[in-house]
């Protein structure tokens, strides 16, 4: 199941500017880097993400973060549970509420 994903791959290797322009454009309109950055302290904390400095010769270092394996599992097990509930939802929509079964 993890497939195109490498652990320990860079989750994130951009800046935190573009990082919020592409969630922005996805339908998060709202979002914050101050956002950004304490989810991905969250992550951390719960060993799904870890980080590393990377120092560029001009400019403040940043920091780089990738997915642990425990991150990838997790990504796994939200994958499967978002699709259980799609699939249930698309089961009650065919059935328009009608079966006391589903």
């Amino acid at each position: 199941m993890n497939e195109g994903r490498q652990v320990g791959a860079p989750l994130i290797n951009f800046s935190a500017r573009l990082m919020i322009e592409i969630l922005r454009n996805h339908g998060f309109d709202r979002i914050k880097g101050s956002t950004l950055y304490l989810l991905l302290r969250r992550f951390e904390e719960q060993g799904l993400v870890n980080h590393v400095w990377e120092h560029e010769s001009a400019g403040p270092g940043r920091k780089v973060f990738a997915l642990t394996a425990r991150g990838v599992e997790e990504i796994d097990r939200s994958i499967a549970t978002w699709n259980s509930m799609n699939d249930t939802l698309a089961t009650l929509r065919r059935n328009d509420g009608t079966h006391d079964d589903v």
